[in-house]
């Protein structure tokens, strides 16, 4: 790898990791996935290191993404549920 795209791609990186922390610091969850979609979306779009060819139509019209839905929702929002419910995630426990 050459050196410019050593640095293009440890820019990505360190663009995803601060992307991450802004989702992460929002208290709403609707907006915290907004703003992971447009991020990532953006990034697909216009940077140097994207994964996306060039000609990908992926590049103009975004990531393809199920819209938000708060009963999935098994992260962040995880303190936000009532009290008694639990995550649907497996646990090591509940795959046995």
């Amino acid at each position: 790898m050459n050196p410019l795209a050593a640095l293009q791609l440890a820019d990505w990186r360190r663009q995803t990791a601060a992307l991450y922390a802004r989702v992460r610091e929002l208290a709403h969850p609707a907006a915290a996935h907004a703003l992971w979609r447009d991020g990532r979306d953006q990034m697909m779009r216009s940077y140097p290191q994207s994964p996306l060819p060039a000609a990908d139509p992926i590049r103009v019209r975004g990531v393809p993404d199920w819209p938000y839905d708060p009963a999935l929702c098994g992260g962040p929002c995880a303190s936000s549920r009532p009290r008694g419910r639990s995550s649907s995630r497996p646990t090591p426990a509940r795959m046995a």
